[in-house]
C-alpha cells in the first residue's frame, strides 16, 4: 500500500506518515514546495493548514487573505489533481477542515473560508469519483506549531487567550493516535458510508461510521429542512 502525504512537514502530517509507515504503507511526502512525482497510490492524505493572516476582515490585506486560498485550497486541489489520474482502485484521499465550518471564526476569515471551501469540493471531488472515495477530518484542537501564528498575532486574535491557555495548560488536546485511528476507520469504511463527509475526530462516533450510510447529508454541509438543494 502506496500513501502521499501533503504537508509532511506539518506536524499532524509527520505523524500521521510515521504511523502509516509503521503499519506497512511505503509513505512519500511533500512539502507546499516541492514538486510532486506521480506515482500508484492507496491513499492521499492533505495537511496543509495556514491559519495568517488573522485579523477583522476590514483590516486585513485584500493581496494577504486571498493568498491564504491559495495555500489552504488552491494548491492542495491542484496536487490532487495532478496525483488523481494515478490512483489504484479502492483509493481514498483525506483532508482537514478547521476551525469556524459550523459558525463564525472571528479575525481567522480566511483560514475559516478557504476551509469550507475545501469540505465542499471534498463532497464534489467525491460525486465524480466513483472508484475513488474523498473525505475530510476535524481534528479539533491539536497540540501543533499552528498555534504559533495566534501567538504573533497577539490581541488581532479573537482567541489569543484561550489559545494561549490552551498552551500552558496540561490539556493534551485531540491525540495523534486518536487522529491516525480515524483516519484508519474511514479508509477502511465504504464510499456510501464515508465519501464526501466531514467527520469530527473528537467529537463523532467515528468507530464504526458505516452508520452514515443511511442518509445522504450525515456530517455535510447543509441547509436544514431545504430538501431541493440535495439529491
Amino acid at each position: 500500500m502506496r500513501a502521499v502525504i501533503l504537508g509532511i512537514g506539518s506536524d499532524i502530517g509527520r505523524e500521521l506518515g510515521e504511523r502509516l509507515w509503521r503499519n506497512g504503507y511505503y509513505v512519500t511526502g511533500y512539502k507546499h514546495y516541492e514538486e510532486l512525482r506521480p506515482e500508484p497510490w492507496d491513499l492521499i492524505v492533505c495537511c496543509y493548514g495556514k491559519l495568517e493572516p488573522i485579523g477583522s476582515f476590514w483590516e486585513l490585506d485584500a493581496d494577504e487573505w486571498e493568498y491564504s486560498f491559495r495555500a489552504n485550497v488552491f494548491l492542495p486541489l491542484r496536487q490532487i489533481r495532478e496525483l488523481y489520474p494515478h490512483r489504484r482502485p479502492g483509493a481514498s484521499v483525506c483532508l482537514f477542515s478547521g476551525a469556524g465550518t459550523s459558525g463564525p471564526a472571528p479575525t481567522y476569515s480566511a483560514y475559516c473560508a478557504a476551509k469550507v471551501a475545501l469540505v465542499k469540493m471534498t463532497e464534489l471531488m467525491d460525486d465524480e469519483s466513483p472508484d475513488c472515495k474523498f473525505f475530510v477530518l476535524g481534528p479539533g484542537t491539536v497540540r501543533t506549531k499552528i498555534h504559533e501564528a495566534t501567538m504573533r498575532a497577539g490581541d488581532r486574535a479573537a482567541n489569543h487567550q484561550r489559545v494561549l491557555d490552551f498552551l500552558v495548560s496540561s490539556d493534551s488536546g485531540t491525540s495523534h493516535d486518536d487522529i491516525y485511528a480515524c483516519l484508519m476507520a474511514c479508509v477502511a469504511a465504504p464510499k456510501a458510508a464515508i465519501g464526501g463527509r466531514n467527520v469530527c475526530v473528537h467529537l463523532d462516533a467515528w468507530e464504526n461510521i458505516s452508520y452514515t450510510g443511511a442518509d445522504k447529508n450525515f456530517f455535510k454541509l447543509r441547509r436544514y429542512g431545504d430538501e431541493t438543494l440535495t439529491r
